[in-house]
């Protein structure tokens, strides 16, 4: 998605869904997670989970050699685990970058979607900033049937 980016930052993490990797059993433990403070917009069923990054080398990558320890929260929702909004964060010399996900439940195909991808970038000279909005997902399937023939 690199090759379609706006504006003077270049970039591959601007993914609505990029904030969820840092749950995978490997990356997890690059991690330190700890309870947040409240955030009353969200609601009582829900909690805040902060998370800063802690290993060498980060998961982010910038220039060749460059680490981008990544930082954020997590909103997730008491009972069910279920995460409602990501925020990544990552502030590196002239960057600062803050990426937040906000995610619906769709009915239809039965699992959790991005329903709107909010991206900021401050450079030392510019700042470049984006919201994605996403509606009308839909599964794709692909049916195949093979028969051997004598």
């Amino acid at each position: 998605s690199g090759r379609y980016n706006l504006g003077a930052v270049q970039r591959t993490i601007n993914n609505p869904v990029f904030a969820l990797v840092f749950f995978q059993p490997e990356i997890r433990q690059h991690f330190k997670f700890t309870t947040g403070k409240p955030d009353r917009k969200a609601g009582d069923n829900v909690i805040v989970v902060d998370y800063i990054e802690e290993m060498r080398p980060t998961v982010i990558a910038g220039l060749p050699g460059q680490d981008m320890p990544a930082f954020g929260r997590f909103w997730i929702e008491k009972g069910t685990g279920r995460v409602v909004k990501a925020e990544v964060r990552v502030e590196v010399r002239e960057v600062k970058a803050n990426l937040t996900t906000t995610f619906r439940s769709d009915e239809k195909l039965g699992i959790d979607v991005p329903s709107e991808f909010r991206e900021e970038y401050d450079l030392r000279d510019s700042r470049v900033s984006g919201v994605a909005s996403y509606t009308r997902f839909r599964k794709f399937e692909v049916k195949s049937s093979e028969e051997l023939a004598k």
